[in-house]
């Protein structure tokens, strides 16, 4: 199955800016015969699904029960994502639709997702994470060591906290984040967390306020985030 070609260019985009977080699925789009990764495309789900890491699974529709990739792979779900997925070694993520509030998606290892449209749902992280939103975020991120980077081209209203240790967070959100949101963020003691915002609650600029951040900076942890329009 043919991604929609809106689809594509916007993972291509995203690919380039996150540093090739999704070229599986690019490659697959670009060469359908390349070989390297064993393809399949399913247009039911019966039941919970178990694939490999040189697997690509291509999920016609929503997905609405488990899919798991203990060892890695490669999923495109071409409508929302209504179930878990529970992912490990080198994963690739490509979801057409929303992340539902029911769903979650765990990962172990090094995981790259790309969500075309909102993430209303769980995403864990143990170890490296790298999230791309099209749409809003307002579901809760938990983020694992060494380091998580989040994309929003929308608003971000969620929670983002540490699954067990905080390291280095990075997010990037094109719309609007309350003064709030970020705060809380920078509350939960990550060693570096930097944010650009579009829009935010206060006027555009850099934050937090210089008696916050010699506070964080005395616990070493180091925050910066900037706002860069006016509401």
């Amino acid at each position: 199955m043919q991604a929609d070609t809106d689809l594509i260019v916007r993972v291509a985009r995203a690919d380039v800016l996150t540093e090739m977080a999704f070229s599986r699925s690019l490659g697959h789009w670009q060469d359908p015969d390349e070989r390297g990764i064993r393809w399949k495309a399913i247009s039911e789900m019966p039941s919970d699904i178990l694939i490999g890491s040189d697997d690509g699974i291509i999920i016609e529709g929503a997905c609405n029960h488990c899919v798991s990739a203990p060892d890695g792979g490669t999923i495109v779900v071409s409508g929302d994502l209504e179930a878990q997925l529970d992912l490990g070694g080198i994963s690739e993520v490509i979801i057409s639709g929303h992340v539902a509030p029911n769903a979650r998606i765990t990962s172990t290892g090094i995981c790259h997702v790309f969500v075309n449209g909102d993430v209303r749902g769980n995403v864990s992280s143990k170890d490296s994470l790298k999230l791309w939103v099209e749409g809003s975020f307002s579901g809760e991120l938990l983020t694992g060591s060494p380091s998580t980077h989040l994309w929003v081209s929308g608003d971000m209203d969620g929670h983002v906290r540490p699954r067990s240790k905080a390291s280095l967070l990075w997010i990037f959100v094109d719309g609007y984040v309350h003064e709030d949101v970020l705060s809380r963020i920078a509350d939960h003691g990550y060693t570096t967390f930097n944010a650009s915002v579009g829009k935010s609650n206060v006027p555009k600029g850099v934050y937090p306020s210089p008696n916050k951040y010699r506070q964080l900076a005395q616990q070493r942890s180091f925050n910066r985030w900037s706002v860069s329009r006016e509401s």
